[in-house]
């Protein structure tokens, strides 16, 4: 289970990844090997902090995709598997249960959770920028 939602996520994490190493400035990689930095300083102080959003956003692609695929929990997931994804379709199919209606809410709140604190700190950061 976890090697099929693996082999369906790693496109999306590549892209994104490969996008923010397309814009990476390979004079910082350089100055910081001439300035006697080891390849593994070089990669943890220099290349990662560049490309942590296209890392960020890879890996929130990619847990999105894994709570899409109830294609694969659904044929590729042995009966004693149960992730959430399938115990909702299950519970959709099956009977009318009032656990998926109860993680439905979770996850539209915490959606608009996470929405409401971004554009919080967003609001933020552009009053402090403007000052």
């Amino acid at each position: 289970m976890i090697i099929a939602h693996a082999i369906l996520a790693v496109p999306m994490v590549l892209i994104t990844v490969s996008a923010s190493l397309a814009n990476f400035d390979l004079r910082l990689e350089q100055a910081s090997c001439n300035l006697g930095a080891s390849i593994g300083t070089t990669l943890r102080r220099v290349v990662l902090p560049s490309i942590k959003p296209g890392i960020w956003a890879g890996a929130i692609f990619a847990f999105i995709l894994s709570w899409d695929e109830i294609v694969v929990a659904l044929f590729i997931a042995k009966f004693r598997i149960m992730t959430l994804p399938r115990r909702m379709w299950d519970g959709i199919r099956e009977n009318t249960d009032p656990t998926v209606a109860a993680a439905a809410v979770v996850l539209v709140v915490v959606t608009i959770s996470a929405l409401a604190i971004y554009a919080i700190m967003m609001k933020r950061f552009q009053t402090t920028e403007t000052q």
